[in-house]
C-alpha cells in the first residue's frame, strides 16, 4: 500500500500536512524506491498493548492522530489491567484437624460418634446441631384417666401404652413407629399377650382421640383434634391406583383429555354464535317498522290490528294492556383475546347501568351483608355477577307486576262505577301492599297468597308512587288516503 501511494504520490517524499503537487513526466514510470525514514519518527503510534480490545485501541490511536491528549489522569499499570490477576493464595500454616469424639446434646441416651474437629476450637463448645433436635412432648395419662375418658373397644390397655411408649421413642414418625411396634407385638404375643395387627391410619387414629379428649379434659373451650382415618385410606388408595396405571390407561386417559378439551371448545362457539344471534334478532325486534309508510291496495280493506279488547257490561269496550316490557339484563366484560388478565375486572359493571339499579344492587348487597368488591375466585366471579343480574331482573319484574297492579285497580274501579260485580285482586299480585322486610311465613300457603317471602324484593326501590298508571308513548301511523277516497271527497266539494 505504501508503494502505491508513493507512485500516486510522486517520487519526492511527502511531509505531514503538506498538499500533493501534480504529477511529474516520469513520476509513474520511474523505478527509484521512495527512501522510508530511518526509526520511529516523533508522534509515532505506540503498540497495542496485549490482551487490550481492538476497539478500545482504534479509539486511542484516533485520539492520538487529532492531537489530543490521552494520557490518564491515574497512574495506571498496563500489563496488570487488560488480564486477569492470579488468586494471591495465603502463606500461613495449614491449621490441624484431630479424630475426636462428639455426643449430642438433644439426646438422652448418650450415643457418640466421631468427626474431625480443629485443635484450636474449644472443647467445651455444645454440639452445633443439637439445636435442631427438637424433642415432642407426648402427653400422659393415669389409670383413672384412661378408665373413665380413654377406654375403648377396639384398643387394649397394653396395646394404647404400646403406642404412645413408641410415639414418644421416635417421635412421631409414624413409619418409624408402625414398623417398631409391629415387632413389639410379634414379640408379645410369642409370650401370650393379645395384640392385634395395626396400620399407620388406625395408630394415627387412637393417638390423636387421646390426645383431643385431654386437651378437652384441661381445658373444655379447646378446639377438638380431628382426623378422618377412611379419608386417609381413600386417598392413599387413589394415589395406589394412580401409580399402579398401565401405559395403556395413561394414554387412554390423555385421549379424553383431549377429547374433553375439544368439546369444551365447540360448545364455547356455538354459545358464540347463539349470542351473535340473538344480538340481531333483538336488533330486528327494536329496529322502526316501515310497512304502514305504504299505502294499501287500490279497492283493498285495511284492517288494523289493535290492542286486545273486552266487552264491559253496557257495550263499554275495556282496554288491556298485554305488552310485555323489555327485560334488560347486565352484560359483563369478557376477555375473549389472548393475554392474560384480572379475574375481578371481569366482576365490573357496565357503564350504561342506571343510577337506580346501581343503588338497588348497593341496597341488597348491604341488607345481605355481602361484599361490594368480593375475591375473584372463579366460581365466585360467575355467582356474583349473576346474582346481579338476578337484582336488575328482579327489580323489571317488580316495575311490570306494578303495572299489571295499577291495570287491574283502574279495571276494578271502571266495572264498580257501572254496578257490574267487583273481584279482588289476590295479594300475589300485589306490589303497593308489600311489607319492607317482606311476608311472614304464616302468610304463605293460602290460596292467592305469595309463594316466597318477596324480602329482596321489598328492598328495591322503582320511585314510582301508587295509584299513577304508566301512560305509554304510541306512535300514530298516519294511512294516506285512498285515490277513491280522494275522488269522492273532490265530488263532494
Amino acid at each position: 500500500m505504501f508503494d502505491v501511494k508513493s507512485l500516486v504520490r510522486g517520487n519526492g517524499p511527502q511531509t505531514t500536512g503538506q498538499r500533493d503537487g501534480p504529477l511529474t513526466a516520469g513520476s509513474l514510470t520511474s523505478i527509484e524506491q521512495p527512501k522510508r525514514p530511518a526509526g520511529r519518527p516523533a508522534g509515532a503510534l505506540q503498540k497495542k498493548p496485549a490482551n487490550m480490545k481492538r476497539e478500545l485501541y482504534n479509539i486511542l490511536v484516533t485520539q492520538q492522530r487529532e492531537g489530543k491528549d490521552i494520557s490518564s489522569m491515574i497512574p495506571s499499570n498496563v500489563h496488570d489491567m487488560y488480564k486477569n490477576p492470579k488468586a494471591n493464595m495465603g502463606k500461613r500454616k495449614v491449621r490441624k484437624y484431630h479424630w475426636v469424639p462428639f455426643s449430642n446434646q438433644g439426646r438422652a441416651d448418650g450415643f457418640q460418634l466421631h468427626h474431625w474437629e480443629r485443635k484450636d476450637k474449644d472443647k467445651e463448645e455444645p454440639y452445633c446441631f443439637s439445636k435442631w433436635n427438637k424433642v415432642i412432648n407426648i402427653p400422659q395419662y393415669t389409670d383413672d384417666v384412661y378408665k373413665k375418658h380413654l377406654g375403648t373397644s377396639k384398643w387394649t390397655r397394653e396395646e394404647t401404652d404400646l403406642l404412645f411408649e413408641m410415639c414418644r421413642r421416635f417421635d412421631l414418625r409414624w413409619p418409624v413407629v408402625q414398623d417398631r411396634y409391629e415387632t413389639e407385638r410379634l414379640l408379645r404375643n410369642q409370650a401370650g399377650k393379645t395384640f392385634e395387627k395395626r396400620s399407620i391410619e388406625d395408630m394415627k387414629e387412637r393417638f390423636y382421640a387421646i390426645l383431643s379428649e385431654l386437651n378437652l379434659l384441661k381445658d373444655p373451650k379447646a378446639e377438638p383434634i380431628g382426623y378422618d382415618a377412611d379419608h386417609e385410606r381413600r386417598r392413599k388408595e387413589q394415589l395406589r391406583r394412580q401409580f399402579d396405571r398401565t401405559q395403556e390407561e395413561i394414554e387412554e386417559e390423555e385421549r379424553l383429555q383431549e377429547e374433553l378439551k375439544r368439546i369444551e371448545a365447540r360448545r364455547k362457539e356455538r354459545e358464540r354464535k347463539a349470542q351473535d344471534l340473538q344480538k340481531l334478532i333483538n336488533m330486528e325486534q327494536h329496529s322502526p317498522s316501515v310497512n304502514g309508510a305504504h299505502s294499501p291496495a287500490p279497492g283493498k280493506k285495511k284492517f288494523i290490528k289493535s290492542k286486545l279488547t273486552g266487552a264491559g257490561p253496557g257495550g263499554a269496550a275495556v282496554n288491556i294492556n298485554t305488552d310485555i316490557p323489555q327485560v334488560s339484563t347486565l352484560r359483563f366484560p369478557e376477555y375473549r383475546s389472548a393475554g392474560s388478565h384480572l379475574r375481578s375486572q371481569e366482576m365490573k359493571l357496565p357503564t350504561n347501568v342506571g343510577a337506580k339499579k346501581l343503588k338497588n344492587i348497593e341496597t341488597i348487597l348491604d341488607k345481605l351483608k355481602l361484599e361490594m368488591n368480593p375475591m375473584g375466585a372463579a366460581d365466585i366471579v360467575t355467582g356474583y355477577n349473576e346474582f346481579r343480574s338476578n337484582i336488575v331482573l328482579l327489580q323489571e319484574l317488580k316495575v311490570a307486576l306494578q303495572t299489571a297492579e295499577y291495570d287491574l285497580e283502574a279495571l276494578r274501579n271502571r266495572l264498580q262505577q257501572q254496578g257490574a260485580p267487583v273481584f279482588d285482586i289476590s295479594p300475589r299480585l300485589r306490589v303497593s301492599t308489600l311489607p319492607d322486610d317482606g311476608y311472614d311465613a304464616s302468610s304463605l300457603g293460602g290460596e292467592g297468597a305469595p309463594a316466597t317471602l318477596r324480602r329482596i324484593t321489598s328492598w328495591l326501590d322503582i320511585n314510582q308512587p301508587a295509584g299513577v298508571v304508566n301512560i305509554r308513548k304510541r306512535k300514530l301511523t298516519v294511512v294516506p288516503p285512498s285515490p277513491m277516497e280522494l275522488k269522492r271527497s273532490r265530488q263532494q266539494s
